[in-house]
C-alpha cells in the first residue's frame, strides 16, 4: 500500500525539496544551508512579527518567502532589487502563503534607495 503525506509549507520543507531537485544538491538554494544557516539568518536578523527587514535575496525568492513566513502578517518585508523592473522570485510563491502574509511584501529599487554613491565620499 502507498502511503502519502501532506507536509505544509514552509521554509524547511520547501528547502527539503530545492535542495535535492538537482542533481548537485543545493545549487537552486545557491548553497544556502536551510536547515542550520537559515534560522541563524532569521534570528540573527531579528526576523520577527512585526519586524520591518530589508531583504536582499539572490536565491530567487526563497530568503523571501522565509522571511514572509516568519513575519507571519504582521511588519514589512523590504525586498530590494536593481533594474527598471522586480524580478520573479518564482520560489516565493512555494510558500502557499495567505493573503495576510502576502500583504507584508514591499518593494524598493536599490538604485532609488541608495542614490548616486559615485560622488562624494
Amino acid at each position: 500500500s502507498l502511503t502519502i503525506r501532506v507536509l505544509r509549507c514552509n521554509a524547511q520543507t520547501v528547502g527539503d525539496v530545492l535542495w535535492h531537485r538537482t542533481p548537485l544538491p543545493g545549487t537552486l538554494l545557491g548553497g544556502l544551508r536551510y536547515k542550520d544557516v537559515l534560522p541563524k539568518l532569521l534570528a540573527y536578523g531579528n526576523v520577527h512579527s512585526g519586524a520591518r527587514v530589508l531583504v536582499c535575496d539572490t536565491i530567487n525568492g526563497y530568503l523571501l518567502g522565509s522571511v514572509m513566513e516568519r513575519l507571519g502578517g504582521k511588519g514589512e518585508a523590504i525586498a530590494t532589487y536593481i533594474g527598471p523592473t522586480f524580478p520573479n522570485f518564482s520560489f516565493k510563491n512555494y510558500f502557499n502563503l495567505s493573503d495576510e502574509e502576502k500583504k507584508t511584501l514591499k518593494k524598493c529599487d536599490l538604485t532609488l534607495l541608495l542614490g548616486d554613491l559615485e560622488g562624494d565620499e
